[in-house]
């Protein structure tokens, strides 16, 4: 009896601290400060606690408040934010549990290559014309690579590694939620309603735009700032989504994994965006040729109902814009693109060693390539827009935009990273001997092509969510290959 009594004895005395604290801060600082400082406390203790619980909560942060979380604006370009912050507590956590515990740095080759990204990349700011702006570019990367090593120290079970996945089907959810609100309510856009409004109206595809009711065609962002953002983000989850659905490990989750993949493909189809497109008949083409999705006489069937009737139940204005011939031959993206395409591609000729410098893609564009039809247009346009600065004009493909500012070290550094992450867990799941065993390596090697076909289109070397996948799938590898190991030392 008395055991049970000194039970709970920390617990009253914890609640006790934190109403006296509360009510101290409520008094200095007013309710609102107060209660923020509070939990911002308690976050503080459970991070330390145990750092995986901010490495999920920094994951979040990026992935679905990092364009409304800035709230303190320093140098152009540079900026803090609510997941900076908590991910600079994650990883004080993990140096301290690390030098305490004593546990070994893990590094595998991989890691190694995206470390050597970076460090092309800063050399590459010698021969940048706007220094700067290259090392606010490779701060960036550097952000990146952090995330990405700490998500692979500190996740030490492929349990730890699942779970970690439906952390990111959260984030999907969120983000996808938030893009099917904003369709009806565009005040809640990331970029602003009139923005986006006037970005719908010009950039939609639509011929009879004097006839568009205000509203009734909205890209939505999510909560990625952007809906070609928000598509890639998307495509990029499907596969490990399609694996949440199918894994015994999930299926106590199994119905809502079902409801975010079909939020998840509502809101790629609300950005109206072509790539998007695209990018799920890749994603989904993969899925089938590796039987993550069963080859059978029904799901053939269903498909080929689902092609029939889709151009029955699809928006008009996605027709519009994703398949008519019209809309291609008004609309300027593919001469802008080709425009854009064409000038990396000259600019990698011309600096084929390390490039015009990390970030400085659209600097040597604005500053070379004004016989180019798009300069002309982007020139008119900044004349009304102040916001739209030389440095915001990109290669649209990812592949190009990196040869362009780091060269043929960068790029063949970059390539080896992206793609040897996935060539990896291809060699993982033709071991495997089970299905099930197949499931994630092939998800995650699916979800990194996906990102990789959509970088075709996008220059999304800084998107934050496939730094994120590949460190699971590369701390997924290191665990699997330890767990080998150890079964054949014992055998």
């Amino acid at each position: 009896m008395i055991n049970q009594q000194k039970n709970y004895i920390l617990p009253i005395v914890v609640v006790t601290l934190s109403a006296l604290l509360l009510s101290t801060l409520i008094l200095v600082f007013g309710p609102k400060k107060g209660f923020i400082l509070v939990a911002g406390l308690f976050i503080v203790y459970f991070i330390f606690r145990d750092p995986r619980i901010g490495l999920a909560l920094t994951i979040i942060a990026i992935l679905n408040f990092g364009v409304k979380g800035k709230f303190a604006v320093g140098a152009e370009g540079l900026f803090l934010s609510v997941s900076k912050v908590l991910g600079f507590l994650t990883a004080v956590s993990w140096l301290f549990h690390h030098l305490t515990q004593r546990k070994k740095l893990v590094f595998t080759r991989t890691m190694w290559f995206g470390l050597g990204f970076i460090l092309i990349s800063l050399a590459s700011v010698v021969v940048a014309p706007d220094k700067k702006w290259a090392l606010i570019d490779v701060s960036k990367l550097i952000v990146d690579y952090i995330l990405f090593f700490l998500i692979v120290q500190l996740l030490s079970t492929t349990n730890q590694v699942k779970a970690f996945v439906l952390v990111l089907l959260l984030t999907g959810f969120i983000a996808s939620s938030a893009a099917i609100v904003q369709v009806k309510f565009p005040a809640f856009q990331m970029t602003g309603e009139e923005a986006i409004m006037k970005f719908g109206h010009s950039e939609g595809g639509i011929k009879d735009t004097d006839g568009l009711k205000s509203g009734s065609f909205v890209r939505p962002t999510g909560t990625l700032g952007h809906p070609n953002w928000l598509s890639v983000f998307l495509v990029t989850l499907l596969p490990l989504t399609l694996y949440c659905t199918k894994s015994p490990d999930f299926k106590k989750f199994r119905y809502f994994c079902f409801l975010v993949l079909l939020f998840q493909l509502i809101a790629i189809l609300l950005t109206h965006d072509r790539q998007g497109f695209l990018g799920v008949v890749f994603v989904l083409g993969l899925s089938l040729w590796f039987r993550m999705i069963p080859v059978t006489a029904p799901m053939i069937v269903s498909i080929c109902l689902v092609l029939f009737i889709a151009p029955f139940i699809l928006p008009a204005t996605y027709l519009e814009r994703v398949f008519s011939i019209n809309n291609f031959k008004k609309s300027a993206t593919l001469t802008t693109r080709w425009d854009f395409l064409m000038a990396g591609l000259d600019m990698f000729s011309k600096n084929p060693i390390i490039g015009v410098g990390a970030g400085n893609y659209g600097i040597v564009f604005m500053r070379d390539y004004s016989h180019t039809e798009t300069h002309e247009m982007i020139s008119l346009l900044q004349a009304n827009d102040s916001t739209m600065s030389d440095h915001s004009q990109a290669a649209h493909n990812m592949y190009v935009e990196v040869s362009s500012e780091t060269g043929i070290f960068g790029i063949t550094i970059f390539l080896t990273f992206l793609f040897g992450a996935a060539r990896s867990m291809y060699k993982l799941q033709q071991r495997a001997n089970l299905q099930e065993l197949k499931l994630l390596p092939t998800a995650f090697m699916i979800s990194i092509l996906g990102f990789g076909f959509m970088g075709i289109f996008q220059h999304a070397q800084l998107q934050k969510v496939w730094w994120i996948v590949i460190a699971l799938s590369v701390a997924f590898y290191h665990l699997t290959q330890q767990q080998s190991k150890l079964t054949s030392e014992t055998a």
